[in-house]
């Protein structure tokens, strides 16, 4: 077995799957806490960044901005106000793809 495959049956096993089972995962009576649960900061210099890129690298009409695992949404909704107050949002569509059924609810 690769290790994705492990990773994936550990993490998304929708009997057995650690983020398939269990109710509370991040801060208090969670297993971790991450950046964005810290401070807003993270996710407001990511939004600044994105915005610099997208100036300096693509003229497109149309951007998808993606998150792939975006857990309770803190980090986007982070973003996303910072990219609002940079008037970035106009042309941008904005995804978050959760493997976990107990964090989409959220």
């Amino acid at each position: 077995m690769s290790i994705a495959r492990f990773m994936s049956l550990s993490l998304s096993h929708p009997k057995y799957g650690y983020y398939s089972t269990k109710k509370t995962i991040f801060n208090k009576g969670g297993d971790f806490t991450t950046s964005p649960e810290i401070t807003q900061m993270f996710g407001e210099i990511i939004g600044v960044w994105i915005c610099l890129a997208m100036q300096k690298y693509t003229k497109l009409r149309h951007t998808n901005l993606v998150e792939i695992g975006p857990g309770r949404g803190v980090m986007m909704a982070d973003i996303i106000r910072s990219l609002s107050q940079l008037k970035m949002l106009s042309n941008m569509t904005i995804r978050m793809i959760e493997s976990s059924p107990n964090l989409r609810k959220v």
